[in-house]
């Protein structure tokens, strides 16, 4: 159902395995990429963060993308206002270049501080389905 709805917009979905490719590819194509960054990641392909004043596991690949492709990544997030859709453009990320294990920490922190923000903001309109802080050693 989310597939089709997302597809409905001439937009295709790319799953994780060998989505890097795939992006690449687009982004070199000059296409547009959304990435939805607020996903519990594994230890062995993500990064530990702190969400919301608790350890988490995010993934590191929108730093990496974008510091490999040199696109530009726009936060971007959209909420209700009563009947209306309401989209907010951040402006650009500017990335350090630093793609050391700490630098690439410090980007994946300073994207999530994006998302932490806009669920501070608008908590009602946030849904999580998956537990955030699993596999961290954090309570859910």
């Amino acid at each position: 159902m989310v597939e089709k709805m997302r597809m409905r917009y001439n937009s295709r979905v790319l799953y994780k395995q060998g989505a890097v490719r795939g992006i690449l590819t687009a982004l070199k194509n000059g296409q547009l990429v959304g990435i939805l960054a607020d996903q519990a990641d594994f230890k062995e392909s993500g990064i530990l963060i702190d969400v919301m004043g608790r350890k988490a596991w995010a993934s590191k690949a929108p730093v990496v993308i974008a510091q490999k492709s040199g696109a530009p990544l726009l936060p971007t997030f959209i909420h209700r206002e009563g009947e209306r859709q309401i989209i907010t453009f951040y402006p650009e990320h500017n990335f350090s270049g630093d793609m050391s294990e700490t630098g690439i920490k410090k980007e994946t922190q300073a994207l999530s501080r994006y998302v932490e923000n806009f669920v501070v903001s608008h908590p009602t309109q946030w849904y999580w389905v998956h537990r955030r802080w699993k596999r961290a050693g954090e309570p859910s």
